[in-house]
C-alpha cells in the first residue's frame, strides 16, 4: 500500500486506484485505505485533539486534489473560448494573440467591478489578478467517522470556484463587446431570421464565429430534417455550425442576489475568427486556512476551511464585432 497520502489522495481522485489489495488478499475500498492510513498516524484516536496532530497533511491533501480539480477541470470548461497558461506562485503569465490585426484592444476587469480598457501593446494580452475564495464547513465527526467522500468534497469547491470565474468572465466579456458604433453591425428583431444573421457574419468577415449563451444560441433554426442539425440541439440544445459559421457556447451564471445573468441571453455576437476570445490560468497552488488555531473554534464542532486560489483573466476586443439582439 502506498504509504504517500498525498499521492495516494491523487490517484484517488483522479481515479487512478478504486481499490486496495491487503495482506490476506481481501480487497478494500481505496477511501478507507486513505482513512485507514490516517489512523495509523493518530494511533485509532478520533478526537478533536487527535486531528490536531494531522491536519497540517490532511489539509495539505486537500490543497493538491483543489489545485488539480481546478487546473484540470476548469480547463475543460472554458477551453472552447480560453486560452490558458497555469504559472508559479509570483508569475504572471503572458499572452500574445496570433492575429494583432484582429485583435487591438484588450478589457480588463478590476477588483472593484470597474471595467478599463487597453491597446494591445505588441499583440501582448494583458490580464488582470483575482483571488477566489469560499468557505466550506465540513463536519469533523462525519470526517472522521468516514462518512465524507474527498472527490465530492473537492469535486464542490471546484464547481465553485467555476462558478465565480464564469462570473468574471460574463461579466467582463459583456462589457467589452457592450458598445458596438457601426449601425451596419447592430441587428434587432423579434427572432432569429437566417438571412439576418448571416447577412452580419458576411459583414464581420475574418470567418466570423458567433458565440452565445447556450439560451441565445438555442434561438438559431436549424435546418429541418438535417441529421447534424437534429442531433446538435438533442445533445447540446443548440447547433454547433449555423450555414457554415461555428457557434460557441459561452458559460452563464445566475446572480440570485441581482436576479440578473451575467451575459445577455438575448444576444448572438459575432466575432472575427482568430485566437481564442479570452485568455486566462491559475498563478500557484490552492492554499487552505482554517479556524483550529484562531481562538474561534465553532462550538459545533465543525471543521471550517477557507479555499483560494489566485486566477489571472484578460479579454482580447475584436476590432470588428456585431450583435444580433433578440428582442
Amino acid at each position: 500500500m502506498n504509504k504517500d497520502l498525498k499521492s495516494l489522495a491523487l490517484d484517488i481522485y483522479t481515479k487512478k486506484v478504486q481499490t486496495f489489495s491487503t495482506e490476506d488478499g481481501s480487497k478494500i475500498d481505496a477511501n478507507d485505505a486513505l482513512r485507514k492510513l490516517f489512523d495509523e498516524k493518530t494511533g485509532g484516536d478520533r478526537s478533536p485533539r487527535a486531528f490536531n496532530k494531522i491536519k497540517d497533511e490532511f489539509f495539505e491533501i486537500l490543497e493538491v486534489l483543489v489545485t488539480e480539480g481546478t487546473s484540470s477541470i476548469t480547463r475543460e470548461v472554458f477551453s472552447p473560448i480560453m486560452e490558458f497558461k497555469d504559472t508559479s506562485y509570483g508569475e504572471k503569465p503572458k499572452f500574445v494573440t496570433n492575429n494583432p490585426e484582429l485583435f487591438d484592444v484588450s478589457v480588463i476587469a478590476a477588483s472593484n467591478d470597474n471595467i478599463r480598457r487597453q491597446r494591445l501593446f505588441n499583440g501582448e494580452v494583458p490580464t488582470t489578478p483575482f483571488d477566489l475564495g469560499l468557505a466550506a464547513y465540513t463536519e469533523y465527526d462525519a470526517f472522521m467517522l468516514g462518512k465524507i467522500d474527498l472527490n465530492n468534497l473537492v469535486d464542490r469547491v471546484v464547481a465553485s470556484f467555476n462558478k465565480r470565474i464564469a462570473e468574471l468572465i460574463g461579466e467582463t466579456f459583456a462589457k467589452g463587446y457592450d458598445s458596438i458604433t457601426v449601425d451596419e453591425l447592430k441587428v434587432t428583431h423579434s427572432n432569429v431570421e437566417e438571412g439576418k444573421l448571416l447577412e452580419l457574419c458576411e459583414k464581420v468577415g475574418n470567418g466570423a464565429v458567433i458565440y452565445g449563451t447556450k439560451i441565445a444560441l438555442s434561438k438559431i433554426p436549424g435546418i429541418e430534417n438535417f441529421a447534424v442539425d437534429s442531433t446538435d440541439i438533442r445533445n447540446g440544445g443548440f447547433v454547433t455550425k449555423f450555414k457554415g459559421v461555428k457557434c460557441v457556447q459561452l458559460e452563464n451564471v445566475y446572480n440570485k442576489d441581482t436576479k440578473k445573468f451575467a451575459i445577455a441571453n438575448d444576444t448572438l455576437f459575432v466575432i472575427p475568427e482568430g485566437d481564442k476570445i479570452l485568455y486566462g490560468g491559475f498563478e500557484g497552488e490552492a492554499w487552505i486556512n482554517d479556524n483550529l488555531d484562531n481562538g474561534h473554534r465553532r462550538l459545533d464542532r465543525q471543521l471550517e476551511l477557507s479555499y483560494a486560489r489566485k486566477f489571472h483573466l484578460g479579454i482580447a476586443v475584436a476590432n470588428r464585432y456585431g450583435a444580433y439582439k433578440i428582442q
